[in-house]
């Protein structure tokens, strides 16, 4: 819980996103303390890792020029500590309509015979892993 004073300076306290950090105490989340992201059943073999760029075009979030065969999962990191960016799951996704992965955040998705866009309003480095 974190106190924050409204107009008038009247006290209200609010809840704030926590997680284990690896000392054992909670930490805040947030950009300089980023959630864990946990892999169940671990990562196969031939999985694939990279750096992609979005930007004001859709991309599609790959390593290499198509989706890896046998791909369980996608995970996206935003390591611009500014710009957000949109994922969907065509080429049509905008910054209005697209599933938003933060500056600074990390969104893993499940996925199946499908390939995942991005955009974003400026140019903004993010890496991928496609797992298996």
């Amino acid at each position: 819980m974190q106190e924050v004073l409204l107009p008038g300076n009247v006290p209200v306290w609010i809840a704030v996103p926590q997680h284990q950090g690896i000392d054992g105490e909670q930490v805040q989340t947030g950009a300089n303390n980023p959630m864990p992201v946990t892999m169940a059943g671990g990562i196969g073999q031939g999985s694939l890792y990279g750096e992609k760029t979005v930007g004001a075009t859709a991309t599609a979030i790959r390593i290499g020029s198509s989706d890896l065969a046998g791909r369980q999962s996608v995970l996206i990191v935003n390591n611009d500590p500014e710009n957000d960016i949109f994922v969907g799951f065509d080429n049509a996704v905008t910054t209005a309509n697209g599933i938003p992965v933060y500056a600074g955040q990390e969104r893993l998705f499940k996925v199946s015979n499908i390939t995942l866009y991005a955009i974003a309003s400026t140019p903004t480095s993010v890496r991928v892993a496609e797992i298996k």
